[in-house]
């Protein structure tokens, strides 16, 4: 079968059994590779910079069985964002099990009914604490199981508590042993070529939304964490990263030709059409966030209206002025009037406003 300049060819083998580790071997003109397939579901670290994928479908009797129905959708989140691998209090990378164990309690005792997760998409570097994705199926090995992953989930909606993931695909990681980098030997199955390739500062690929495979994949990739883990929502990373040619690095003054010019990747707009109007079909009540600190409009407006269709957009300027305030202004100083600006000011109703997010560092 053959799709444009691609070629498929399709190929049956015997089944594997559950557990089974393997690689995808690709012959190319420029010699053997070997990877681990795109649509690795888990993967665990081999020998060096290798990893392999592993073949997870446990037998009916040991499929996890699932207790909890779906919250109820609040009218008012209070979103408590984590990361699984330092949520404990010692020093070492915390489990699936832990988490699920002592702190989600403590999350619904401190009265919040939803948490967004941060890291858990497999990523080989765990320095960039997950936003270097490698493989975009798994999650994060570190952490535990498939099957412990869903535990947690099952046990936060048995406290009535919603789990929304971090999710990123406005880049990938450039590693090109692990990840989708270079993944069948040529440096555009994925991702532009080119300096539009790569991010500006990040060294991170970029995705090209406008070939139509790599929007199966990325459409694909939300519907599995929405089907196979029960995911709530989403909140989708560094929007400006992939919504800009130039990655959101240049001056921004509000005025509209910045956000209508030829910097900007319609594409990638498309893109994030689709991906909120699919999630809102599978499920009415998914909550999708966009980060994005340009604030590009109609980031929250109905796609029947000509918006990308997102739930609500991050105030990234208000964890700011909290920082700020503690950092330079003493308890008995603070501006009240300052404070509630920032909450009724804004010119989009529906945001989320978070006291601290993973960006800032309190002195």
């Amino acid at each position: 079968m053959r799709k444009g300049r691609k070629a498929w060819i399709e190929k049956y083998v015997p089944a594997i059994s559950h557990g089974s580790r393997y690689r995808i071997y690709f012959n190319t003109p420029e010699g053997a590779l070997e990877r681990v397939p795109a649509w690795a579901t888990y993967v665990l670290p081999g020998e060096g910079k290798q990893s392999y994928a592993v073949h997870w479908e446990p037998p009916p009797e040991d499929t996890y069985k699932w207790r909890h129905k779906r919250p109820n959708m609040s009218n008012s989140l209070r979103i408590y964002e984590c990361h699984i691998g330092i949520s404990g209090s010692e020093s070492k990378i915390s489990s699936f099990d832990e988490f699920t164990s002592k702190v989600l309690l403590h999350v619904k005792s401190a009265g919040y009914n939803a948490i967004q997760l941060i890291g858990i998409v497999e990523h080989a570097d765990y320095s960039s604490v997950g936003y270097k994705v490698t493989n975009f199926f798994a999650v994060s090995s570190r952490f535990g199981s498939p099957d412990d992953f869903k535990k947690l989930v099952d046990e936060a909606h048995g406290l009535g508590i919603l789990v929304f993931l971090d999710i990123v695909h406005s880049y990938a990681s450039a590693d090109e042993s692990v990840g989708l980098a270079l993944f069948d030997g040529s440096n555009d199955c994925y991702f532009h070529t080119g300096k539009r390739g790569h991010h500006k500062y990040w060294g991170t690929r970029m995705f090209k939304y406008g070939d139509v495979d790599v929007l199966h994949f990325l459409l694909s990739n939300l519907k599995w964490w929405v089907t196979e883990y029960r995911i709530d929502g989403f909140q989708f990373h560094s929007l400006s990263s992939m919504i800009y040619t130039h990655n959101g690095f240049a001056t921004f003054t509000g005025a509209m030709e910045e956000f209508c010019n030829q910097y900007v990747d319609k594409d990638a707009l498309t893109y994030l059409i689709l991906a909120n109007e699919m999630l809102h079909e599978l499920n009415p009540d998914i909550i999708t966030i966009a980060e994005d600190a340009t604030f590009y409009p109609g980031l929250c407006e109905p796609t029947t209206q000509g918006g990308l269709g997102f739930d609500y957009w991050v105030n990234l300027s208000i964890p700011e002025m909290w920082l700020w305030h503690l950092e330079n202004v003493p308890d008995k100083d603070w501006s009240m009037n300052k404070v509630i600006g920032y909450y009724i000011n804004s010119s989009v109703s529906s945001f989320v406003a978070w006291m601290k997010t993973k960006e800032e560092k309190v002195q």
